[in-house]
């Protein structure tokens, strides 16, 4: 892709999140799965979408969108 055709693209969640490091993504997906309760759709006690955020060192709203794409909002 060009660089054009990259500057002209929406900066959406989704745009943004391709762009992430495979390691990125895998330090998402490992912090969701050790600080969420899937089954009450709420973090554990002290953790958020920030916190998780803070830890993979990317945007929080890149963590809400995952969480809501792959789990659903939350309760």
């Amino acid at each position: 892709m060009s660089l054009m055709s990259m500057m002209s693209m929406p900066h959406t969640h989704e745009v943004r999140y391709r762009e992430l490091s495979y390691a990125q993504k895998r330090a998402i997906r490992e912090q969701l799965e050790a600080s969420f309760d899937w089954d009450d759709g709420k973090y554990a006690e002290g953790a958020s979408d920030h916190s998780v955020a803070a830890d993979v060192g990317v945007p929080w709203s890149l963590i809400r969108y995952v969480r809501e794409r792959d789990y659903g909002h939350l309760a």
